[in-house]
This record gives structure tokens, C-alpha cells and sequence, in this order.
């Protein structure tokens, strides 16, 4: 027998006006006294709150509407463009201080600069030394400060904010989505520099690829390069890609992942050869990156009186024609006749084939403030920083 059944049981004799007696069943009265109970009401109360409905409630004798004030949680939509990725605000290690981290003290903002070991005032008055500061830091409010602990910045190039480090594992699926919209020109994408030999657990600050400007032009029927690089750039915002264009690179903003990445597709000529000179076979374990590798061709060349570019190979100093931009005829002019391809992979194998090549690297190693010695420390840094980051 159903609960409704139940409650209208009863028999329906003469009504309350004829008899004088109530004619309600005992199971209804028994409904409506738990309905008018404060358990019951309890509940109700409850079930409004979170939005499931309860039994009716019994409308009262004097038949007054009641109002009921329902409550409804609205999250707010946050632009992604407005959000701080892994930004945190809890306590940071005094010896181990973010490179992009910050405070308010007395209505003062301090922003902590890694490359002198400072935070500094907005307001021009005295910097606070790293350690001291830091122990400021930890003893403020949550509100009152925050650190990046993805976004250890060691090196300018970020484009787009909210951008991060990413370990070298995500490369192939970073890869996928660009020649994803890449396949509609034909043209393809390729990957140089880290890029090419992707190695998981190291990580990248951004991700190199080259495109090939004659082919480009091509499918866009442009005129020149310029044109060819902004219908690149047009093709990658219809498809839902953040972009910008600068120099001879177009800029884009993946997401593999919760964090987005950045990719820098270098539009040059003859891509597929140019992207060579950019694939390096580096030691595991080398202090120098290929940007090293780059330098000591780039002084060999000058020495032999040529020039070097990464992009068209070995060229007059003079007249800026080509000379070779075959990687095994480059190795024999600039190493000897018994160099191949593969004395060009890295500082070490140059080295090795060459060891005068040494006055290169101390010439460099000489001077604190050369490029040199400021990418080999940006290395030794980053290496340092993987290694907390698989803590």
C-alpha cells in the first residue's frame, strides 16, 4: 500500500459539521504532527539551503504565503587573461628565494631582484638584503606577499604572461598541436635547439621551430615574408591560438597541460636545412648549451675568414654569398679534412677533433660579462632548478 493510500484511508462517515468529530485518519494526524515538528522543520530549513526538495510543508490555518528566501551559490568566471598562474603566497626558504616574488610592508611594495640578491622598495628608499627580506616576508600575512614557483625566469623571451618552464616530456604534444593548424599551409613545423632531442625531466623555458619562408610565401600567395608571416599568425588566431609576431618569429601560446607553454616559430629561409644547424648533440651532463656551440662555428668561421649564420651556414665575409650550408663540407673547412657533421654537435666533439679550439673557450671563460659565461651560468642555474623540481 502506498504512503498516499495510507493517508486518505479513512472512512469517510459523516463530516466534522454533521458529528462533531474529527474525521482525520490517525495516520494523517501522525503525518501532520511530524510535518509541524521542529526536527521537520529542521530539515526543510535544510533541504532549501542545498536545493533538494523535501515533503510539502502543511499550509497553515490562516492560509498567509510564506516566502521562501532560497540561496543559490554563484561561482564567478574568472579570464583566464586575468589569471595568475602558479602564483602561491605561502612561506618561502630564505636560502632558496623565487627569482619573481614580492611583498607589502607599511605600505611599501618590495619586488625581489634575483641578479642582485635584493628586494626593492617602489618607493626608492633603502633595498632590504635577499635573506633578511625573505625572513620579512615570512612573517607577514598571507595577502601581504607571493611568489611565482613555476616561472623561474633566468632568461628574457616570454611573450605571453601566465607562461612557464616545462619539462621537455610535453615537447611532443606541444609539437602536435602546432602542426595541427601548420598542416593546412602543407608547410611543416620542425622542432631545433632542446626541441629536437626532447630529453623528460630537463626543462625549457620556451620551444624553437623553424618554417620555411619560401613555402609559406607559396601557399599564401604573399608577396613577401612580412605578408607570409602575418597570414601565419591570422591562420593560428582562427584556430584559437594566442600569437605575436616579432622579427622574423611568430609567437604561440599552447596549452599541454595546466600551464601554457610558448613556441617560437622561426620563419626563414630554407627551413629544412636551416632547422640542421639548430640540432645539437650535447653530452649529457655538458655545461654548455647549444647557443656555446653556435659561438666557437661562428669564431672558427671568422678565423678562416668566412662567416657564420644559423640559418644559411657558412657565407663570404665579404660578398655575404654562400658558401656551404652542407654540415659535413662545413666541418672540413672549418676543422680539417677529417671532420664530418658530427665534430660540429657540440663544444665537447669540437673539442675533441680540435683541442687548439680551447683558446676559444678560455678567451670566454675569461670574461664574466660575455654572452658566453652568462648562458653557461643560466645553465648551471636551470640544472639546479630541475633538480629541486623533481624533489
Amino acid at each position: 500500500m502506498k504512503i498516499s493510500d495510507l493517508l486518505n484511508e479513512a472512512p469517510k462517515k459523516a463530516s466534522k459539521k454533521n458529528t462533531g468529530k474529527d474525521t482525520d485518519s490517525w495516520v494523517k494526524k501522525a503525518d501532520d504532527w511530524v510535518r509541524g515538528s521542529f526536527p521537520m522543520k529542521a530539515i526543510q530549513t535544510m533541504q532549501g539551503v542545498v536545493g533538494t526538495r523535501g515533503p510539502d510543508e502543511k499550509p497553515s490555518i490562516d492560509k498567509k504565503k510564506k516566502t521562501i528566501k532560497k540561496t543559490r551559490m554563484v561561482t564567478k568566471k574568472v579570464d583566464p587573461k586575468n589569471k595568475q598562474v602558479q602564483s602561491r603566497n605561502d612561506k618561502i626558504d630564505p636560502n632558496k628565494i623565487p627569482s619573481v616574488a614580492g611583498f607589502t610592508k607599511d605600505e611599501v611594495g618590495y619586488t625581489y631582484a634575483k641578479e642582485k640578491d635584493l628586494w626593492v622598495p617602489n618607493n626608492g628608499s633603502q633595498p632590504i638584503p635577499g635573506k633578511q627580506g625573505a625572513l620579512i616576508y615570512n612573517k607577514l600575512p598571507d595577502k601581504a606577499r607571493y611568489y611565482v614557483k613555476e616561472s623561474i625566469i633566468l632568461e628574457g623571451g616570454n611573450i605571453f604572461p601566465g607562461t612557464a618552464d616545462f619539462d621537455q616530456k610535453l615537447i611532443p604534444s606541444m609539437m602536435k598541436q602546432i602542426n595541427g593548424v601548420m598542416s593546412k599551409t602543407g608547410v611543416k613545423a620542425l622542432p631545433i635547439g632542446s626541441g629536437a632531442t626532447p630529453t623528460p625531466g630537463k626543462m625549457s623555458g620556451d620551444l624553437d621551430m623553424i618554417a620555411d619562408a619560401g613555402q609559406l610565401i607559396k601557399k599564401f600567395n604573399a608577396p613577401d615574408v612580412k605578408t607570409a608571416k602575418a597570414e601565419l599568425e591570422k591562420m593560428f588566431q582562427q584556430a584559437g591560438f594566442d600569437t605575436k609576431k616579432t622579427g622574423q618569429i611568430v609567437h604561440v601560446k599552447t596549452t599541454v597541460g595546466d600551464t601554457p607553454q610558448q613556441v617560437d616559430i622561426m620563419v626563414v629561409d630554407n627551413g629544412e636545412t636551416a632547422s640542421k644547424f639548430h640540432v645539437h648533440d650535447l653530452p649529457k651532463g655538458s655545461p654548455y648549451k647549444g647557443v656555446h656551440k653556435q659561438i666557437m662555428i661562428a669564431d672558427l668561421a671568422k678565423e678562416k675568414g668566412f662567416k657564420w649564420s644559423p640559418y644559411k651556414g657558412l657565407v663570404n665575409r665579404d660578398t655575404n654569398e654562400l658558401v656551404s650550408n652542407d654540415l659535413d663540407n662545413i666541418a672540413k673547412q672549418l676543422i680539417g679534412a677529417n671532420a664530418t657533421a658530427k665534430d660540429l654537435g657540440s663544444v665537447e666533439s669540437i673539442l675533441a677533433k680540435m683541442p687548439q679550439a680551447k683558446e676559444i673557450v678560455d678567451k670566454y671563460e675569461a670574461d664574466p660579462n660575455s654572452a658566453w659565461m652568462k648562458k653557461k651560468i643560466q645553465q648551471e642555474s636551470n640544472e639546479i632548478i630541475d633538480a629541486l623540481r623533481r624533489i
